[in-house]
C-alpha cells in the first residue's frame, strides 16, 4: 500500500505537498503494480478514494475500484456518471456504513464510569 507524500509524517510535511505530489505518487504506485500483476483493483479512503477515481479515469484497464467516502468535486453523482463510461461492467454501490448500523438504545440511568482511566 503506497504512502502519499506528507501522509503519516508531520503537519509540516503535509503542508508542503498537494495534488500534484499525491497524484504523481499514485500514478507511480499504479504503474509498479500494473507491471507485475495481471489485474489491478484500486481502493482508497477519503483522499485516497478521490485518487482511486482519478486512476480509474486515466487507466481503462483497471479491473475494479473501491471508494470509501471519496472527497470529490463535482459531486459524486457526476463522478459516477463519468465512471459509468470508463467501467462499462455493472458495479454495485453500497449504502454508507452509518446507515447499516443499529441505533443504540439510550441507557435509562447515567453511568458513573470514567470515560478514560488516568
Amino acid at each position: 500500500m503506497p504512502r502519499l507524500p506528507g501522509d503519516r509524517t508531520t503537519v509540516e510535511d503535509m503542508a508542503t505537498t498537494g495534488w500534484g505530489d499525491w497524484s504523481a505518487a499514485t500514478e507511480d504506485a499504479y504503474q509498479r503494480l500494473a507491471g507485475r500483476a495481471r489485474a489491478v483493483v484500486v481502493a482508497g479512503l477519503s483522499m485516497g478514494a478521490a485518487l482511486t477515481l482519478w486512476i480509474a479515469l486515466r487507466h481503462r484497464e483497471v479491473a475494479g475500484i473501491v471508494c470509501i467516502n471519496p472527497a470529490t468535486q463535482p459531486w459524486p453523482c457526476d463522478v459516477r456518471g463519468a465512471l459509468d463510461q470508463v467501467l462499462p461492467r455493472a458495479w454495485r454501490c453500497c449504502p454508507p456504513l452509518a446507515a447499516t448500523l443499529p441505533i443504540p438504545t439510550p441507557r435509562k440511568t447515567p453511568t458513573t464510569e470514567p470515560l478514560c482511566a488516568r
